[in-house]
Order: C-alpha cells, then structure tokens, then sequence
C-alpha cells in the first residue's frame, strides 16, 4: 500500500527570513524564562538568517557577527531587543565588518594575529555606550 502523494514524501523547506522569525520568538521566550546562553544564541541565529546568511561562506564575518551582537545584547539593561533593532544592529555590524577587513587589506603592515582574538579587543560603539 502506496502512503501518499510524491509531493507529501518530498521535505518542505522554509524561507530563511520565516525560521529567522522563528529564531527570534525563541530567543524572547528563552530570555523571558532567564535562559540567557539559548536566548543570545537565538538571537545570533535569527538576525543571521533573517539577513538570508545562514549560508554564509565567509566564517570570519560569522564570528565577528556572532560576538559582536552578544556585546551588543549584554550591554543592554535587558537581553533584549526588537525586530527592526536586531535588523539596524545587523547591518551596522556588517558595515562595520566591511570596513574593519578593507582597512586590513590596505594596510601596508600585514596582519598575523588571530582574528578572533582581534575582533574580541574591539571596543564599537554601541549606542548604549554614548
């Protein structure tokens, strides 16, 4: 006996931005019950796949994204933050990502140090620190 249509066998995907939104209920709701670890690394999870990265070859910016916007979150009185903020924090922190690697390509001193570490001394300016 046959169990279904060719089409129900076949795995249904989703639209990053829509697991994206996903992510980010999950993150409000972890931060709700003071699960803070699962709660910023939902947030990290949904600002990226609702900026359609998930899929991002560039592991440098992935980390640079991923420990800046925790600062960013643990800055804040709460862990918290809304849609359109996430979304600004975001594409200000690519830009900023943007900038920082364009200044090391330029740089007549070549760097070799670990970018990670690197991208951990870095003080942004968040706009709670203004």
């Amino acid at each position: 006996m046959e169990s279904g249509t060719e089409s129900e066998n076949q795995l249904m995907v989703m639209p990053d931005r829509e697991v994206g939104n996903y992510m980010y209920r999950r993150a409000v709701a972890y931060a709700r019950e003071k699960n803070i670890y699962q709660s910023l690394q939902c947030y990290v999870d949904a600002f990226l796949l609702r900026s359609e990265e998930s899929r991002c070859e560039d592991k440098n910016w992935l980390d640079f994204f991923r420990l800046e916007f925790i600062i960013y979150l643990l800055g804040k009185k709460q862990v918290c933050c809304s849609l359109c903020e996430g979304d600004m924090v975001h594409d200000w922190l690519k830009d900023e990502y943007q900038s920082l690697m364009d200044d090391l390509r330029q740089s007549e001193i070549p760097f070799k140090g670990d970018l990670r570490q690197w991208f951990a001394s870095l003080e942004l300016p968040f706009p709670w620190m203004c």
